[in-house]
């Protein structure tokens, strides 16, 4: 793997100081650590794949979680969503629980 140029990846000049250097940083926080995630297609069976609602509550994951599936009203404990377009908050993070045969169009 060859040398990576971080000073690219964050989209800052390599003269750039510490505070320009942190403020791009800070840009990408919410792909690092989340402040909430949607799983849409998901399931309340901790034994079905995939179980990430479940997971992510046993993992303590400290965010908002938004089931999105239109078959429930309730999902471990939580409230789950008909779409994604009626989750209330802000979403950082989806997790797609779909089949390949479920269309997008």
């Amino acid at each position: 793997m060859g040398k990576r140029d971080y000073y690219e990846i964050l989209g800052v000049d390599r003269n750039a100081d510490g505070s320009a250097i942190k403020k791009a940083y800070r840009s990408l926080e919410y792909i690092f650590h989340p402040r909430s995630v949607a799983v849409v297609g998901a399931f309340s069976d901790p034994c079905f794949y995939p179980a990430y609602v479940h997971w992510l509550q046993v993992a303590g994951y400290g965010g908002s979680i938004y089931p999105v599936n239109p078959s429930f009203d309730e999902l471990l404990g939580l409230p789950a969503y008909p779409s994604i377009r009626d989750v209330p908050g802000p979403i950082d993070y989806v997790i797609s629980c779909l089949p390949d045969t479920v269309g997008f169009g």
